[in-house]
């Protein structure tokens, strides 16, 4: 499942995945993803997204892309691709 904002083990707010807390400090900048549209680049870009980082997100494969696209806006990540 993708990584879910939440409360840190650590204590500080940030990024749960997995039972693990992440606090990277990213929140409000912006990332260029490339190959989100599977694997381990989705993966990467749903981890930023719920970091709170601004996503453009590119990949082989247009159809999923539209996909990833409209799931991280639907959760609230502005997000574009192309």
């Amino acid at each position: 499942p993708p990584c879910q904002r939440g409360r840190a083990a650590a204590g500080s707010g940030g990024v749960v995945c997995g039972g693990f807390g992440m606090d990277l400090r990213l929140g409000g900048r912006r990332a260029l993803v490339m190959g989100a549209s599977k694997g381990l680049g989705r993966a990467i870009a749903d981890s930023l997204a719920a970091e709170g980082v601004a996503l453009v997100v590119s990949g082989r494969e247009q159809a999923s892309l539209d996909q990833v696209a409209a799931e991280l806006r639907a959760a609230g990540a502005p997000a574009a691709h192309g």
